[in-house]
C-alpha cells in the first residue's frame, strides 16, 4: 500500500501532542501528517477507450498516519466528486474534494479542495479553498485499479484508488 503525505500548515500543538481548535485558529505552525491511503472510486457513465463525459465520485480512509511534530491517533477520511471527458488512456476531470482528521475518534479538522485529475500519466492536482491549510497546494501520485470493466468490451465502473499526496 503506498503512503500519503499531508504538508499542511495547522494551529499550535497543546500539552501531550493534542491539537486544540482554539490553538488552531490562533496560531499556524508548519506540521507533516503522513498516512496509508485506501478507497474506491465510481465512474458513471465508464471508461471505455473512446472519450465521453464522466462523473468520478471516491471515498476512502486515511489511516496509520504519523506527524511531525508527533501528535499520536491521527487518522482521517476523505470524498471527491470530479466530472470531465475522459477515456481510459486519455481526457481530465475538475470538481471538489474533502479531508475530515481525526485524533483518536474525535474529529479535530477538515479542509475543502479544489481538484484536477488526469488520466495518463495518473494526476491528482489541487488547492485549499477552505478550511485547514487555505490556499496550500496538493500533488500527488494515484493509482486507480479497475474492480469492473475493461475498457474494451466493458466500461470501467469501479476501481481501487491507492497513491500518495502532499499539500504544502
Amino acid at each position: 500500500m503506498r503512503r500519503v503525505v499531508f504538508a499542511v500548515l495547522v494551529g499550535g500543538i497543546a500539552v501531550g501532542g493534542l491539537a486544540a481548535p482554539a490553538a488552531l485558529a490562533q496560531s499556524r505552525a508548519a506540521i507533516t501528517i503522513t498516512c496509508d491511503v485506501s478507497g474506491t472510486a465510481h465512474i458513471n457513465p465508464g471508461l471505455l477507450f473512446t472519450s465521453q463525459q464522466e462523473t468520478l465520485t471516491a471515498s476512502g480512509n486515511l489511516t496509520n498516519c504519523t506527524t511531525n511534530p508527533s501528535i499520536s491517533g491521527w487518522t482521517g477520511t476523505f470524498v471527491a466528486r470530479a466530472s470531465g471527458a475522459m477515456s481510459c488512456t486519455s481526457g481530465s476531470a475538475s470538481g471538489g474534494a474533502r479531508i475530515t482528521w481525526f485524533q483518536n475518534g474525535t474529529q479535530k479538522a477538515s479542509l475543502t479542495l479544489a481538484i484536477n485529475l488526469t488520466v495518463s500519466p495518473p494526476s491528482l492536482t489541487g488547492t485549499v479553498v477552505q478550511g485547514l491549510a487555505k490556499g496550500e497546494h496538493l500533488t500527488s501520485n494515484i493509482s486507480l485499479t479497475p474492480t469492473s470493466g475493461n475498457c474494451l468490451t466493458n466500461p470501467v465502473t469501479s476501481a481501487n484508488l491507492s497513491g500518495s499526496a502532499t499539500i504544502s
